[in-house]
């Protein structure tokens, strides 16, 4: 017979162990404001694995969708993380228009990944040019995500999207005339003297 005692334990046991186990993929943006012109580095994050032990990340596979009116994709650096003893991965980066597809395959052990993958790493870095005034949401959908023995580990996490704002520079006739406004100030203080 369960009493309401063991039904309040085995319910925060649940809550417990189902929230700790959770792994995050965040996507980091600058969080001020920039200019239209700015290069902007974008992370992707993943923490939450095991830290020296199982479950570690062998493989993932996840879109990154953004406005391609305001932001333009130059450059994709993949982290270390799936490539702890220099054994290489298998790493594809493939843009599209508002989108870029990030694929990657540690080639390391699986008890390697286990025993020395740090349980919070840069998956990613994109590097992109402001084009336009605006904001850009930036919405990560995952399409695989595998720990170092090919199981699924996509059931368990927690996506964290992010955005870019970009501010238009002031133009340069508006600043020449911020400028002239002391001259003009000055000016008519003498002609009242």
């Amino acid at each position: 017979m369960r009493t309401p005692f063991m039904t309040a334990f085995a319910l925060a046991g649940w809550v417990c162990c189902g929230t700790a186990n959770a792994i995050d993929i965040s996507v980091v943006s600058p969080i001020a404001n920039v200019q239209i012109g700015d290069v902007v580095d974008v992370d992707l994050v993943v923490s939450g694995l095991g830290d020296g032990v199982a479950p570690s990340l062998g493989a993932y596979d996840v879109d990154l969708n953004f406005d391609a009116g305001v932001l333009s994709l130059v450059g994709v650096g993949f982290g270390a993380g799936l490539d702890i003893f220099d054994f290489g991965s298998i790493q594809t980066a493939t843009p599209g228009p508002g989108t870029v597809n990030l694929y990657e395959v540690s080639l390391d052990l699986a008890d390697d990944l286990d025993a020395s993958q740090p349980g919070s790493f840069s998956l990613a870095t994109l590097t992109f040019q402001v084009l336009a005034g605006g904001t850009s949401a930036l919405d990560l959908s995952v399409n695989a995500f595998a720990d170092s023995m090919g199981e699924n580990l996509a059931d368990n996490l927690l996506v964290n999207n992010g955005s870019v704002t970009a501010v238009p520079e002031p133009s340069s006739a508006l600043l020449m005339l911020l400028g002239l406004l002391p001259v003009g100030l000055v000016a008519r203080r003498f002609r009242r003297v």
